[in-house]
């Protein structure tokens, strides 16, 4: 009964996130695909902000030691995220003119959930750590919350149907030698 409700919140989620990929691609011409590269790349460049930022500020800390942890592990999954993206897109556009959905909506909906589920928790957690080793800190907390959301968002933006290639209006010229 819960996994049936987080399935359909995924579905409704997922309908937006293809909203939002279906407008960029009418408007600035880059589809779904460019959208969760983007994405997975700002999770962990954002990230490595966080870890120069903490350094500076604060030098070698324990929350440095946790943020750069945390850092191989985002861009371990950003990594073979990547990977994913490209073969989805290969997939799609490959069957894009028989109609059929993009596979990773079916195939990823546990990995979704289940990211959608963790990242209250990693945030939490986060702030706990923070807070122990150099107190209260705004700047590090607000940043901490984005950085799982980019990944989502990657996620989501993976999971996405784009927009199918519009027709050549003008024929493609012979040449002629």
């Amino acid at each position: 009964m819960l996994l049936e409700k987080f399935r359909e919140f995924d579905f409704w989620l997922l309908d937006k996130f293809e909203k939002i990929g279906h407008g960029f691609q009418k408007t600035v011409g880059i589809d779904c695909f460019d959208l969760a590269r983007f994405c997975l790349i700002l999770s962990g460049l954002s990230l490595f902000g966080l870890i120069f930022w903490n350094i500076t500020k604060y030098g070698f800390s324990g929350t440095t030691i946790v943020l750069f942890l945390l850092f191989l592990i985002v861009n371990a999954l950003v990594f073979m995220d990547m990977h994913l993206v490209w073969h989805y897109e290969q997939l799609v556009y490959k069957h894009i003119h028989q109609g059929l959905t993009n596979p990773a909506k079916i195939i990823h909906i546990k990995s979704r959930i289940l990211c959608l589920f963790l990242v209250p928790y990693s945030t939490l957690l986060y702030s706990i750590v923070s807070e122990l080793d150099q107190g209260p800190n705004m700047v590090i907390k607000l940043m901490t919350v984005f950085i799982p959301f980019w990944f989502i968002f990657g996620l989501y933006f993976m999971a996405c149907d784009p927009l199918p290639p519009a027709p050549q209006l003008a024929p493609t010229p012979v040449r002629t030698n």
